[in-house]
């Protein structure tokens, strides 16, 4: 017999449902939710503002809804009596959200400035053309970012 899969939906203190947790029989397995990370209104559109703040903000909201509902859930007596372990697999969403921001600020308050200063001496040496200089300091950062996401993912 295949195993039975449904979904019990999570909301906010407001009462607004913001996502949803997946069960297959009693163990949770999915968590969705019904607005994207950038929508800070919940209003089910990421306007302008909304955008623009989340492009220049040095910290990633990737994985905020998602960290949102799992939290929300936690307050939901059909999802906690359901998988007693959803209180632990909801800490861990959370926590793992949570290092990533801290990663993020790091990066920013640390090594971004050296890594931006140091491209564009770099890029000043290499060539004198103003485009080919953005793209050698652009490549620059963006090789840095990534070794520094590998090293704090040891």
């Amino acid at each position: 017999m295949a195993a039975k899969f449904d979904w019990v939906i999570v909301s906010d203190r407001s009462g607004r449902d913001i996502g949803a947790v997946g069960f297959i029989d009693d163990q949770a397995v999915a968590i969705a939710s019904f607005f994207d990370s950038r929508d800070a209104n919940k209003d089910g559109k990421v306007g302008l503002a909304e955008r623009v703040v989340s492009a220049v903000s040095p910290f990633s909201l990737d994985g905020a809804a998602i960290a949102e509902v799992a939290m929300q859930g936690r307050a939901n007596p059909l999802i906690v009596e359901r998988d007693p372990s959803y209180f632990g697999m909801s800490a861990n969403i959370f926590a793992g959200f949570a290092q990533s921001m801290v990663v993020d600020a790091v990066w920013s308050v640390y090594f971004k400035r050296g890594v931006r200063a140091a491209g564009t001496g770099v890029a000043r040496v290499i060539t004198d053309n103003m485009v080919k200089q953005i793209v050698i300091r652009k490549g620059l950062e963006r090789v840095a970012r990534e070794a520094f996401d590998n090293v704090t993912a040891l």
